[in-house]
């Protein structure tokens, strides 16, 4: 999602979403297509499907930001200059909001999204082979971020 300092990979572009429309043409899914990502040995591209939520909606914040971000291809996300977001920027900028929520930024880091997804597909009554396949996991390694008790809250 992010550009890093070394030359191995390129941060997601524009041209790897796709948006699905309802019949009246109202966007209600974003589909990311991954072709270059840690652990991808096969060299086959993962998709990711959003779709509309009813509260904090992701794909309205999407195209929210889009609209913002403007039309330009390249990286999907981008600074003001419109260079790609760094991976040390990302981790900079999740530190201060989770300051400015109250909580402590050392307990939590962009790992901390995995984890969140692991847990909340389990929460969401996924079974193992889901989320295995949702987390591009070959083992049962995932079970180690699964935190359920922490959804009920």
């Amino acid at each position: 999602m992010t550009a890093t300092n070394n030359a191995g990979g390129q941060p997601l572009q524009l041209q790897n979403l796709a948006f699905s429309y309802d019949a009246d043409n109202q966007v209600v899914g974003i589909k990311l297509t991954f072709h270059d990502f840690k652990h991808n040995y096969n060299q086959r591209p993962f998709t990711l499907t959003i779709n509309r939520q009813r509260s904090c909606c992701p794909v309205q914040l999407l195209l929210e930001y889009f609209a913002l971000r403007g039309e330009h291809g390249g990286a999907i996300f981008i600074t003001n200059g419109g260079l790609p977001v760094t991976r040390e920027a990302f981790a900079l900028q999740l530190s201060e909001a989770i300051r400015l929520c109250g909580l402590d930024p050392a307990r939590y880091k962009g790992h901390s999204f995995r984890i969140g997804a692991a847990s909340y597909a389990a929460g969401q009554g996924m079974s193992d082979s889901q989320i295995r396949i949702m987390g591009r996991w070959k083992s049962n390694a995932f079970h180690k971020y699964v935190r359920v008790s922490s959804m009920s809250a």
